[in-house]
């Protein structure tokens, strides 16, 4: 745990390993680390890479909040993933939204062929991913490209999940005009 101050605020931020199985579901923290300094993150710049644990849960959550950039080899990451536990499938789902602008198709061709996709609020695998679209609405070229790559890889375009924080450093009528775009 470190300490780290962001908006005049310190907290006691937990960058440390994290893997925990609970009632079906495995929790694991891989990475932890950005670039980006967002306003509303406390995630700090310094990266920490962690080994993949045993899989011990057949659903998977990652914790990282920025995998593809601090994970010195995502792809191989994800094609060394396990595919199977106690013969049932293994699915995976990034706790936090991916950034849409590290894609490539490599690695969501991969993703896609390891399980990795999102879980609802019950539980139930979504053939999708989560991203994060909290910046500016100049982006929206890049989200398309990258809507357009996921459902390449073959995502379901019902399945993508875009989530956007609104009235933070990006205000209501440009929050309005993201959500117009799709």
């Amino acid at each position: 745990m470190i300490k780290v101050k962001k908006n005049g605020q310190e907290i006691d931020y937990h960058d440390e390993f994290y893997s925990i199985a609970h009632d079906g579901e495995h929790w694991i923290r891989l990475t932890d680390g950005c670039f980006r300094s967002c306003w509303n993150c406390y995630t700090p710049k310094e990266v920490k890479v962690y080994d993949l644990p045993e899989i011990q849960a057949n659903k998977v959550r990652f914790l990282d909040q920025n995998f593809i950039y601090a994970h010195p080899n995502p792809l191989k990451l994800i094609e060394s993933l396990p595919k199977k536990l106690n013969n049932k499938v293994i699915r995976y789902m990034f706790y936090s939204g991916l950034d849409f602008t590290l894609f490539n198709q490599e690695l969501l061709n991969a993703m896609k062929k390891a399980r990795v996709g999102r879980f609802n609020n019950e539980g139930n695998y979504i053939n999708g991913l989560s991203i994060a679209w909290d910046r500016s609405i100049n982006e929206k070229e890049k989200i398309s490209k990258a809507i357009d790559m996921m459902i390449e890889a073959g995502y379901s375009r019902r399945g993508i999940q875009v989530r956007m924080l609104c009235n933070g450093k990006v205000g209501y009528f440009e929050c309005m005009d993201k959500l117009a775009f799709f």
